[in-house]
């Protein structure tokens, strides 16, 4: 395995900040029960004045079939309109028009799909996105394909009686890419309602420490941290498998 992992709590050190181009960016989620329900939310980061865009998401129909779509919450106030109903397989086009821009990052659309096989795995990919401002001008952006499979990793002793605002820091024995690191392949899961908890993200100056922390304070229940094998070294080597980690925040 290319890093030794140690999950804890301690008071970060200096950072420095994660920059990035506009992207658009599809989970990677984990879902093992046939019949299960999962959500995979898709990412926008660095947007300006995006006043609207359109996108379709493709996939494995045998695999996974969608139930729901929602706006996230860049977008809401935006309309927000899909196929949903009547999608041809494998297939949710949806598109987001306002006639006001929105600014930074955060989540364009939440979408529920079913397990359909025991174990099943594919990959979301995106096509024909197009964004734009006010002004109609196209706005460019880079996209990142996600994807359902099963965990097939490290899981980590379960942390008990956390306070609510706790941070949470990744220790890797090399430097990693603070550009690898992103709502894709580290993040937070409530356990209740298998939706993604804002965080935010730093990296150490010596790029050995990631340290990710809630937007705003747990409620109490059952979360889990999910480190993805997405991230990656600064000489490109992919993390070998993926962590995770239940925390139990206490009442």
């Amino acid at each position: 395995m290319l890093y030794t992992l140690v999950v804890s709590i301690y008071q970060p050190s200096p950072t420095q900040a994660i920059s990035a181009p506009t992207t658009v960016t599809v989970a990677t989620v984990y879902a093992e029960r046939r019949s299960s329900n999962f959500t995979v939310e898709i990412f926008i980061k660095n947007a300006s004045n995006m006043a609207g865009g359109q996108l379709v998401l493709v996939y494995d129909p045998e695999v996974a079939v969608a139930l729901e779509i929602n706006r996230g919450d860049i977008i809401q106030g935006f309309m927000c309109e899909s196929n949903l109903e009547k999608a041809p397989a494998g297939q949710i086009a949806a598109a987001w028009p306002n006639d006001t821009g929105a600014s930074g990052s955060g989540i364009l659309l939440e979408i529920t799909f079913r397990l359909l096989k025991q174990g099943g795995e594919t990959a979301f990919t995106i096509d024909k996105l197009a964004l734009w401002d006010e002004q109609l001008n196209a706005i460019e952006a880079t996209k990142n394909a996600g994807r359902v499979s099963s965990f097939q990793g490290t899981t980590l002793p379960t942390q008990k009686n956390i306070a609510p605002e706790k941070e949470w820091t990744v220790k890797f024995n090399i430097a990693i890419k603070p550009a690898s690191i992103a709502e894709n392949t580290i993040y937070i899961i409530n356990n209740n309602t298998k939706k993604r908890i804002q965080t935010s993200t730093s990296v150490s100056v010596d790029s050995k420490t990631v340290t990710i922390k809630p937007l705003t304070a747990y409620e109490p229940g059952s979360y889990t941290l999910i480190i993805t094998e997405k991230i990656k070294s600064t000489n490109g080597a992919a993390l070998k498998e993926p962590v995770r980690m239940i925390f139990e925040v206490k009442i």
